[in-house]
Order: structure tokens, then C-alpha cells, then sequence
């Protein structure tokens, strides 16, 4: 069963106001990124999560969208970040990419399934 654009909204209410050609757009990529035989049934899941984790880090997302604070500064308010983890595909710069990182792990291919 193909991931629609609807799935993808009632899944992430965060992307309601995402057109749905747009976020048909991320899902037309999936199949380039992801690998059906490989997941078998977690594919539709992976293919939400990928699409999620697209369509955040393409509108610039605040949820996620950094590394992890390493410095805080109260006067004048300042906050350093790390930079986020790229070696993953830069899955770990959204929750949805973390999640999508971890459905890959559990089907034996790492961060990037081929």
C-alpha cells in the first residue's frame, strides 16, 4: 500500500497546511531512498517517517533541527549548539529522522537502506 499525502498529514498534524502536492513530491523520492524489499512491512512506515523528515528539514523546522547544546550564556542571552550527527544522513536532525534511524537499525540497515 502507497503512503498518501493525507497519511502523511493525519500521521503529523504539524504538516496540515502542507500542500498535498508537495508532500506528494517527498513521496514520489522515497522509493529512491528506501528500499521495499529490505523493510518489507516496516516499508510504508519508513517511507512516513523519510517523508516526515523531509518535509521538516525543507521548511526549516525548529523541533530537532539542531545538535545538542553545549554552552548556555544567561546575560544576554546565548545558546551554542553542536553540529548534528551528518554521518547518519543527517536522520538525526529531526525526531522523525531519529525515529526513521532506529525503524533502520531494527531491519539490519543502518542508517541508510539501499
Amino acid at each position: 500500500m502507497a503512503v498518501t499525502a493525507a497519511q502523511v498529514k493525519a500521521f503529523a498534524p504539524a504538516f496540515a497546511a502542507v500542500t498535498d502536492s508537495v508532500v506528494n513530491t517527498w513521496l514520489g523520492f522515497a522509493p529512491t531512498h528506501l528500499s521495499a524489499s529490505k523493510l518489507g512491512d516496516d516499508y510504508d512506515q519508513a517511507v512516513l517517517l523519510w517523508t516526515c523528515h523531509q518535509l521538516q528539514s525543507s521548511t526549516g523546522g525548529a523541533a530537532g533541527s539542531g545538535g545538542s547544546v553545549t554552552s548556555r550564556k544567561v546575560g544576554d542571552v546565548e545558546t551554542q549548539y553542536s553540529t548534528p550527527d551528518v554521518a547518519a544522513g543527517a536522520y538525526q536532525t529531526t525526531q522523525w529522522g531519529r525515529m526513521l534511524t532506529l525503524l533502520l537499525r531494527a531491519a539490519g540497515g543502518g542508517p541508510r537502506v539501499l
